[in-house]
């Protein structure tokens, strides 16, 4: 069988109009499952003793056997590891505090081994 064009030209659009349905259907599926996201704080310690916390969105669980969560972290805007990572790295611990209602602040970002617990 062979299709002409415009055959061909429907058919592309039909297919891409379905995906594009799928897409949105999908989306919406998975973000009402997490919308809105909980918000969590990471706090970590430096090899130097530093206290650091830091704010999460991107978490979930993953396993409830044995208890597994993840979280996400970017690298900062020069490309650098944020201070959480490289706390994580330095084997010091650190624990995820959920939080249950909104904060009433913002805190203001620190300098690199600056204390902000």
């Amino acid at each position: 069988m062979v299709l002409s064009l415009l055959q061909t030209r429907y058919l592309v659009h039909s297919l891409s109009a379905i995906v594009t349905a799928i897409d949105s259907n999908l989306n919406k599926l998975l973000n009402s499952g997490i919308l809105p996201r909980p918000m969590s704080l990471v706090s970590t310690i430096s090899e130097d003793g530093v206290e650091n916390l830091a704010p999460f969105s991107w978490f979930n669980t993953v396993t409830n056997y044995p208890p597994v969560i993840s979280f996400a972290i970017n690298h900062d805007a020069t490309g650098s590891l944020k201070d959480t990572t490289a706390n994580l790295k330095n084997g010091q611990g650190f624990a995820v505090n959920i939080i249950s209602e909104a904060p009433p602040i913002s805190l203001p970002e620190q300098g690199y081994h600056d204390e902000e617990l």
